[in-house]
């Protein structure tokens, strides 16, 4: 009978720990790199991981000097951010990667931005708040990542050629808040993705100011909610469906999507381009991006100023510059005229009986 030597087993298990735990600290040590902190001034250049260690703060020029940070990577090289990253005015962070153009360069975490961030190869990934100021100027991919909050506090900011992904995760919602007036409308697209049967969750607050979002690029099980807090006018410019590749098993005549607008109301909400959109089943049927034969629907849930569900049917009425999202349910504000007319001469002619 064979005998089992249990110490044995346990010494080795433990053995493996150890050594499983050692491989691993050794490669966070060298996949981390360069701790960065303090101001840079002039032009500093980075060609390893590197990143802002937790409780630092650093910040690519000031009010009066210009900085530039130049961070290229050949490899696997990555940014990560646990402190706090300010680009000033007058800085730039410049992100490349060259090698692996389709991979996450890195995490910006908590970052202030008022000057230019520029990347080329690869995407950014916004881990935790990103607040965009003044005149400044983002270009690249940029993704959302797991509850990630982005604040747009500027009319000025340039986003031109800004693919801004959000990422999966039904758990948690990213948000985007747009705090100024046209504060996103140099960007490209909005994408909504979809991975490893996680859609996106995506809220937009828009301020009491006009708006214009850009594209917005649906994909399976994703949800958008739009509270508008004021009564301004927010254009969507297009609206399409991206499958992504995995649209191969789903049924067109099923939504795979839902949008939801908050304090909604009719000739409030303005879609700029209706190619390939239309509204069918009472639902907004929308094509695949770059497809004319491709379809599926989009749910759309609405609440008026009071957080009552609007029940009605849907229409698009043509206006100037686009076809506003309509609801039945909401009286035109020529039958509230007329309504409100027939109720004074009624409480008139009551009067007169009295």
């Amino acid at each position: 009978m064979k005998v089992v030597d249990y110490k044995l087993i346990k010494e080795v298990i433990v053995m493996k720990k150890l050594l499983v735990f050692s491989l691993f600290s050794a490669t966070c040590f060298l996949a981390f790199g360069q701790s960065l902190e303090g101001i840079i001034t002039g032009v500093k250049e980075v060609t390893q991981s590197c990143g802002v260690d937790s409780g630092k703060t650093l910040q690519i020029g000031t009010a009066d000097e210009s900085g530039t940070l130049n961070i290229s990577f050949t490899g696997g090289g990555y940014f990560t951010n646990s402190g706090k990253l300010i680009v000033s005015e007058n800085g730039l962070l410049n992100i490349s990667n060259t090698e692996k153009p389709y991979s996450s360069v890195g995490k910006l975490g908590v970052a202030d931005i008022y000057g230019t961030i520029e990347i080329s190869g690869g995407s950014f990934w916004s881990a935790t708040l990103l607040n965009v100021y003044g005149n400044a100027s983002l270009s690249g991919s940029f993704s959302m990542g797991y509850g990630s909050i982005m604040n747009v506090n500027t009319s000025t900011a340039d986003f031109t050629g800004v693919e801004f992904r959000v990422d999966q995760g039904k758990s948690t919602t990213s948000q985007l808040n747009l705090n100024a007036e046209n504060a996103i409308s140099t960007m490209g697209n909005i994408k909504l993705i979809y991975w490893n049967n996680a859609g996106s969750n995506l809220k937009i607050t828009v301020g009491d100011y006009v708006n214009a979002i850009p594209k917005l690029r649906f994909n399976k099980d994703s949800y958008l909610n739009i509270d508008m807090l004021g009564d301004k006018q927010l254009s969507l410019k297009q609206i399409c469906f991206d499958g992504d590749g995995k649209d191969t098993d789903y049924d067109p005549t099923q939504a795979i999507a839902t949008i939801e607008f908050n304090n909604f109301d009719n000739d409030k909400v303005l879609i700029e381009d209706i190619t390939g959109v239309s509204i069918e089943n009472n639902q907004l049927k929308v094509y695949k991006d770059y497809s004319g034969s491709v379809y599926s629907y989009i749910e759309i849930i609405a609440r008026d100023g009071e957080g009552n569900l609007i029940e009605g049917n849907w229409t698009l009425v043509e206006g100037e510059g686009g076809y506003w999202l309509n609801n039945s349910a909401i009286p035109e504000p020529a039958a509230c005229a007329a309504l409100l007319g027939f109720l004074s001469l009624a409480l008139a002619a009551a009067r007169r009986r009295k």
